[in-house]
C-alpha cells in the first residue's frame, strides 16, 4: 500500500471516529437550524397558513416563521438561532385562507387552531400537531386549571396533547363539539358584522370557557360513555354562552352595545353539540364502535376519515352553519356597526360613474357584513356592457369581498355596469339591497403596470 492510500485510510478512519468531519475536508458541516413539524388537523388542512406568533401579537409580521400546510396538513417551520428565544413562549397559529381545505369533510375549516411551542424548540427539533385539542391546552396557563384539564383528556383517550387526535370514539365527539361551537361563536359574531378583532376576541374566549368546563368535569361523568354524549351537550354549550353574553359592551374594547342573551345561545348551540355527537356516534357505530361515546380505548376502525362519512361530515356542517345563523340571530340587535375596509378607491353607491384607468384585471366587492357564500354567484354578480361580459366570480367569507374576474380583458373607453342581486344574502338570510353601479374605462397611462390601486389592481366596490 503507497503512502497516499495509508493517509486516505487514516483520513476516513479518524472522520468515522469524530475526530474529522468527512473524507478529503477539514471543515464541520453547516448544522440545519432547528424546526417544528406536525400535521394541522380538523382532518388534515390542506393550504392553511401557520405561523410561529413571536411577539405575541396574534397576527402574523414579517420575518416569524412560517409555511402553508401540504395536501396532507403537513407544515415545518424553521426557527433561526436569534428567535429561539421568544420562540420557547410563543404560540403557533393556524390561520384559514380561502383556498384552505379539511381533506376529510372537504369544506373550509372556521374556527380557531392554535397550540404552544413545543419544549426544545429552537435548539432542537420538535413535533406539534395543531387541533382542537392542542387549542384547549394553549388557552389555558400552566397550572391546576390545565393539569385537570390534560388529565380529563386522558381519560377521554388523547393521552398526548402535542400528537394527532385519537382514535377515541370520546375525543372524536368532544373534538367536533368544541370546533363546533368556537366556529360557530365567532363566526356568527362577523356574520352580523362584527369586526374582525371583536370575532376574534369572542372565539378566544369561547376556546378558554370550554377549557375551563373541561377541566372541572368529574372523572366519573367522564367515564360514563352512555352520558358522555349528555354531559358534553349540557357543558360546553352553556360555557360559551355565558361567556358571550358576559363580553364587554362599553368602553374601547366593546363586542356589543348590549348583551345578548344567554340562554338563547345556549338552546342554539346545544342543538348543535347534540346533532355533532349523534354524528360522531353513527360513524362510531358503523365502524365496530358499539352504541356508546367508549373512553380511553384508541379503536383501529375509529378514525376520524372513517367516521365522517359524507353523509356524517354533512350533519355536523349542517349544524355549523344552523349555530352560527342562530348565534348571528341572538346578537344581530346588538352588535357594534362595522368598520368599512376598502379594498381599493373606486366606485361605490355614493361615489358612482366614475372614470377608472385599465388595465383591471379583477372587481372587488367587499360587503359590510359576511353573506352566505353560495349566494355569492356570475348569476347573483354580473357585469355588461350593453351586453353580458363573461366572468368568473369567488367569494372570501374572512374579508367579505367578492371577485369578479373578466375572462378577457375590458376595453378602453366603454361604460361597464355591474349589478347585484337582491338574491345575495346574508347568513341570517337578509336579502342584499339590490345594486347597479357603473364605471368607464380609460386606456393605462404611459408607464403603467397595474390598475387603479397599485400593485392590487383591479377596481373596489364597497358597501
Amino acid at each position: 500500500m503507497n503512502a497516499f492510500k495509508k493517509v486516505s485510510l487514516a483520513t476516513c478512519a479518524l472522520a468515522m471516529t469524530g475526530l474529522m468531519y468527512g473524507c478529503g475536508t477539514d471543515e464541520p458541516p453547516t448544522p440545519a437550524n432547528p424546526t417544528i413539524t406536525g400535521v394541522v388537523q380538523q382532518g388534515a388542512v390542506a393550504n392553511a397558513f401557520v405561523f410561529l406568533d413571536l411577539n405575541g401579537n396574534g397576527t402574523f409580521d414579517a420575518g416569524e416563521p412560517n409555511a402553508i400546510t401540504s395536501a396532507t396538513g403537513a407544515y415545518s417551520l424553521t426557527v433561526l438561532p436569534s428567535q429561539a428565544a421568544a420562540a420557547a413562549t410563543a404560540k403557533i397559529i393556524v390561520n384559514f385562507p380561502v383556498n384552505s381545505i379539511d381533506t376529510v369533510t372537504k369544506t373550509r375549516p372556521t374556527g380557531i387552531l392554535t397550540a404552544n411551542a413545543p419544549t426544545g424548540v429552537g435548539t432542537t427539533n420538535t413535533i406539534q400537531n395543531i387541533t382542537a385539542i392542542s387549542t384547549l391546552v394553549a388557552s389555558v396557563p400552566a397550572g391546576p386549571t390545565r393539569t385537570a384539564l390534560l388529565a380529563n383528556l386522558a381519560t377521554l383517550g388523547q393521552t398526548d396533547p402535542n400528537g394527532p387526535v385519537a382514535n377515541s370514539p370520546a375525543i372524536l365527539a368532544l373534538v367536533k363539539s368544541v370546533e363546533t361551537v368556537v366556529a360557530a361563536s365567532q363566526s356568527g359574531v362577523a356574520a352580523v358584522g362584527g369586526t374582525a378583532a371583536s370575532a376574534n376576541k369572542v372565539g378566544n374566549d369561547v376556546v378558554l370557557s370550554l377549557a375551563n368546563a373541561i377541566a372541572g368535569i368529574p372523572t366519573a361523568t367522564l367515564q360514563n360513555s352512555a352520558t358522555l354524549a349528555a354531559t358534553l351537550a349540557t357543558t360546553l354549550p352553556a360555557a360559551a354562552a355565558a361567556t358571550i353574553a358576559a363580553e364587554p359592551t362599553t368602553g374601547a374594547g366593546a363586542v356589543f352595545t348590549a348583551a345578548p342573551s344567554a340562554a338563547a345561545l345556549t338552546t342554539s348551540l346545544t342543538t348543535a353539540v347534540n346533532t355533532v355527537t349523534a354524528a360522531v356516534q353513527a360513524g362510531v357505530t358503523a365502524n365496530g364502535g358499539g352504541a356508546g361515546l367508549s373512553t380511553s380505548t384508541a379503536l383501529p376502525g375509529v378514525t376520524e376519515a372513517n367516521v365522517l362519512t359524507t353523509a356524517n361530515a354533512a350533519a355536523i356542517d349542517n349544524a355549523n352553519s344552523a349555530a352560527t345563523i342562530a348565534v348571528a340571530a341572538n346578537v344581530a340587535a346588538d352588535v357594534a356597526p362595522p368598520v368599512s375596509n376598502g379594498v381599493v378607491p373606486s366606485v361605490s353607491t355614493a361615489n358612482n360613474n366614475q372614470t377608472v384607468a385599465l388595465p383591471i384585471p379583477a372587481i372587488f366587492i367587499q360587503f359590510s357584513e359576511n353573506v352566505k357564500a353560495s349566494t355569492v354567484t356570475n348569476v347573483n354578480i354580473t357585469l355588461s356592457n350593453g351586453g353580458p361580459v363573461s366572468g368568473v366570480v369567488t367569494y372570501d367569507p374572512i374579508a367579505f369581498i367578492a371577485t369578479f374576474t373578466p375572462s378577457t380583458p375590458l376595453a378602453a373607453g366603454v361604460t361597464y355596469t355591474i349589478s347585484l342581486s337582491a338574491a345575495i344574502v346574508d347568513l341570517s338570510g337578509a336579502a342584499l339591497v339590490p345594486t347597479t353601479l357603473r364605471f368607464t374605462t380609460t386606456a393605462a397611462p404611459t408607464g403603467a403596470t397595474g390598475g387603479t390601486g397599485g400593485s392590487t389592481g383591479g377596481t373596489g366596490i364597497n358597501f
